[in-house]
C-alpha cells in the first residue's frame, strides 16, 4: 500500500512541475479564464437587472463559479495528455494504469485548483455566502462525489489518450464544448430542448448547478439533495464502465487490433 501512494506521489509531482516548467500553460489558462469573466462583465453591464433574471445570479458570480467547478473538477484533457505522453511505458507494464491516472488527476488538480481557488475567492468576496451546518454538509458530499465522477470520466479520456496523440485544436473543441453544455456559458434551460440530454448526461453539469445553488442561491434544476444523489451511482458506473473501456482499450492495442494515430 506505501508502495502504491509512493508512485502516485512522484506521478504527481512529475506532471506538476511538466505543467509549471512551461509559462504557456498557466499564461493560456489565465487568458482563457480573464476572456470568461469579461463576458460576464460585458452582459452585466449590458443588460442589467434583466441578466439576473436569465441567468438567476450576477453574470459574473454565473461565470466564476462554472470556471471555478469546471477548474476543480474536469480534469479530462489532463488524462488525455498524459496517457498519450506516456503510451510505451503504459504498453509495456512499466507503470500500472489505474496508479499512473490517479498521479495525474492530482497533479492536474493541484494545478488547475490554483486559478480556480482565485476565482472562488473573487465570488465570495463579492457575494459572501450564508449557508447552514446542513447546507455546508451537503457541499462536503457534493465534492466527494463528484471527484469521483471526475475520476470515471478521466478513465474514458485517458483510454482516448492510448488511441489518438491529441492535438490543440482537440483541447479546445473538448473545453468549449463542455463550456457550453454544462451550463458555464449559458444557463442549460438557455440550451435547446433536444440537446439538453447532452448536459444532463455530464456529470459536471450538476456539480455546477448545486454548487450554485448551495453557495450563491440561485434556482437550481432540480432539488440539491437530488443532485447529490444522482451523481453518486453516475460516479460509480462511469469509475466502472470507464476502468473496462481503458483496459480494453489497451488489451485491443497490445493485440494490435487498433491502431494509434
Amino acid at each position: 500500500m506505501m508502495n502504491v501512494l509512493q508512485k502516485i506521489k512522484v506521478l504527481t509531482l512529475c506532471n506538476f512541475k511538466n505543467y509549471v516548467r512551461y509559462p504557456e500553460n498557466f499564461g493560456g489558462l489565465v487568458i482563457y479564464i480573464m476572456m470568461i469573466m469579461f463576458i460576464g462583465w460585458y452582459m452585466q453591464l449590458l443588460t442589467g437587472v434583466a441578466s439576473e433574471k436569465a441567468f438567476g445570479i450576477p453574470p459574473v458570480l454565473y461565470y466564476a463559479s462554472g470556471m471555478f467547478i469546471l477548474l476543480l473538477i474536469g480534469n479530462q484533457n489532463t488524462a488525455l495528455t498524459a496517457f498519450a505522453s506516456w503510451r510505451t511505458d503504459i504498453l509495456s507494464k512499466q507503470v500500472s494504469p489505474d496508479i499512473f491516472l490517479l498521479g495525474s488527476y492530482i497533479g492536474g488538480l493541484l494545478t488547475n485548483a490554483l486559478p480556480g481557488i482565485s476565482l472562488l475567492l473573487f465570488s465570495l468576496i463579492m457575494y459572501p455566502p450564508s449557508m447552514s451546518g446542513y447546507e455546508v454538509l451537503l457541499l462536503i458530499s457534493l465534492l466527494v462525489v463528484s471527484f469521483l465522477a471526475s475520476i470515471g470520466v478521466s478513465y474514458f479520456f485517458a483510454a482516448l489518450g492510448m488511441r489518438l496523440t491529441p492535438t490543440g485544436f482537440v483541447f479546445t473543441s473538448i473545453t468549449l464544448l463542455i463550456t457550453i453544455f454544462c451550463g458555464v456559458l449559458v444557463p442549460i434551460r438557455a440550451i435547446p430542448g433536444g440537446l439538453q440530454w447532452i448536459s444532463y448526461a455530464i456529470p459536471y453539469t450538476w456539480t455546477i448547478d448545486a454548487f450554485r445553488a448551495l453557495v450563491l442561491d440561485s434556482t437550481p434544476l432540480m432539488p440539491v439533495e437530488r443532485e447529490i444523489l444522482l451523481l453518486l451511482p453516475l460516479s460509480l458506473l462511469l469509475i466502472a464502465t470507464g476502468r473496462v473501456t481503458l483496459y480494453w482499450m489497451i488489451k485491443r492495442i497490445k493485440e494490435k487490433k487498433v491502431f494509434i494515430r
